[in-house]
């Protein structure tokens, strides 16, 4: 009974941190030691997902030469069926291919599946799968997360699997690859099917397979799936045929930036927009926290550059000088190749050098721009 207390009160005080923090921070990461299966059901009820050993939520990312919304999506699965083309998919794989769900237990053949299709992948990518899930041969660590795997196989050959953790309440999807020789049998929505059904058949309540991005269809696949709610970032899951073209944190970030750059326009002040991948780096320890900004004045080569941007989180603009430093190795990672394009992103880390104005009046902006410039 006090277990059951106990992960009632975390259940409560989650969601009023939840509706708090959601009004200041577009970025929050959490590494957690320990994290019982209820405690798991929280989090992910709050609009977080899984990255390796760290739990994160972001609103907002750079990708696909634009700051967009992320939208975490989840499926009702006691209230879920099937509809008659993915039953279908289910009654003829399940003929043809053997399926073990077991826990996660890594071997050279999911390595080699995950070497065919990371080339698929967008943003920043893990080396090796054994980095996405933080594990090494030679570990002596518990694992933080409780993670089993659904792997599809013809004969002794594995040619596709997933990943998922559990809650107490939900399972949580991870990762889904599949054999690139075998795409006409549909693997990828097919280990999610069977996902889905590993959850009710678990008695689960929520299957969460991670979020869509606002204006980039690359993950719009998830829906055809089901009738899934999405996480509107004020602690409420609506209905997925509802989701406004952006929510309002994006929609308020490119109305302030659109003034800014008609304002720097109207003034004849040269400048150049920035993405900034490495932004939510700003969030564990230092860093730039602005998705985009202009540069004014811009010359690649310069170490430091003067910069115009917005916050979201303080509703404010800002003028100030950055500081280019070395270039950004995150271990056993690499990113896209789009990502190098240096006609829209930077891919050096950045530190704020010198905050000259932080203000929600533009015409302010603008003089101390003038001062400056």
């Amino acid at each position: 009974m006090e277990c059951i207390a106990k992960n009632n009160i975390f259940e409560v005080k989650m969601a009023l941190i939840s509706k708090l923090l959601d009004c200041i921070m577009i970025v929050q990461l959490y590494a957690p030691k320990i994290l019982p299966a209820s405690r798991l059901d929280s989090y992910m009820s709050s609009g977080w997902f899984r990255s390796s050993y760290m739990l994160y939520r972001s609103e907002v990312m750079c990708i696909s030469e634009d700051v967009r919304e992320v939208i975490n999506i989840r499926l009702h699965l006691d209230k879920h069926t099937f509809s008659k083309s993915l039953q279908k998919i289910l009654k003829q794989n399940g003929k043809r291919f053997e399926v073990k769900i077991q826990p996660l237990a890594l071997t050279e053949a999911h390595e080699r599946l995950y070497q065919q299709q990371k080339g698929k992948f967008k943003g920043f990518i893990f080396d090796k799968l054994a980095h996405f899930f933080h594990v090494a041969p030679d570990s002596t660590h518990e694992p933080i997360f409780e993670t089993y795997e659904v792997g599809v196989y013809e004969g002794d050959k594995l040619v596709a699997v997933s990943f998922f953790d559990v809650g107490k309440k939900c399972l949580v999807s991870l990762l889904g690859l599949y054999d690139m020789a075998y795409s006409k049998y549909s693997l990828g929505i097919y280990t999610m099917l069977l996902e889905i059904q590993h959850g009710q058949e678990t008695a689960r309540k929520f299957y969460y397979p991670g979020y869509i991005i606002s204006g980039d269809s690359t993950f719009d696949y998830k829906l055809k799936i089901g009738n899934f709610q999405y996480y509107d970032w004020r602690g409420w899951w609506r209905n997925a045929d509802d989701i406004p073209p952006e929510g309002e944190t994006l929609t308020r970030y490119r109305q302030k930036m659109q003034a800014l750059a008609e304002a720097l326009a109207y003034q004849h002040i040269s400048s150049k927009k920035i993405l900034y991948p490495f932004f939510s780096f700003g969030y564990l320890s230092f860093g730039v926290r602005n998705p985009s900004f202009y540069s004014l004045d811009h010359r690649q080569e310069d170490e430091v550059w003067l910069m115009a941007g917005y916050s979201a989180e303080d509703d404010a603009y800002m003028l100030a000088f950055v500081r280019q430093y070395m270039d950004v190795n995150v271990p056993n990672m690499t990113c896209t190749a789009d990502f190098y394009n240096q006609e829209v992103y930077c891919m050096k880390m950045l530190d704020y050098d010198n905050i000259l104005i932080e203000t929600s009046d533009l015409a302010q902006l603008m003089q101390k721009i003038a001062e400056v410039c």
